[in-house]
């Protein structure tokens, strides 16, 4: 096991879940990463160039997977597609990304309270 540098500024925490359902998640996110990436760069600016970015990070860091991992339930798959699904509009500057959930207050809820996110309680910090 590889030990991990903590700090004040960079804490660790443990998670004791399955390491397949995060799995699924990273997949996921690589799928909708590979689509947005597809958007040439010049044509973006703002928040877009920064998702733009960091999807050709991802997709570089993490090789494809065959499998549709978007399909998952649960409101994190639901805010991917969501994303990906807006993504036309992001990158041409229509809507702002808190937009792409605010019209369906729900989900966020949902997304901040379902899992991963509302398995935070439970993770133990790393010391």
């Amino acid at each position: 096991m590889t030990d991990v540098p903590t700090g004040t500024d960079r804490p660790a925490y443990t998670v004791e879940e399955r390491g397949e359902v995060y799995q699924r998640l990273l997949i996921a996110a690589r799928q909708v990463a590979s689509q947005i990436i597809k958007t040439p760069e010049e044509r973006l600016g703002g928040s877009a160039r920064y998702i733009h970015s960091a999807c050709h990070e991802l997709v570089s860091a993490f090789p494809s997977e065959s499998d549709d991992a978007l399909a998952d339930e649960g409101a994190v798959f639901e805010c991917l597609r969501r994303v990906l699904a807006m993504w036309p509009d992001i990158a041409a500057r229509r809507v702002e990304g808190e937009q792409v959930f605010s019209g369906d207050p729900g989900l966020w809820k949902r997304a901040m309270t379902e899992w991963p996110m509302g398995t935070m309680p439970r993770w133990r910090r790393v010391s």
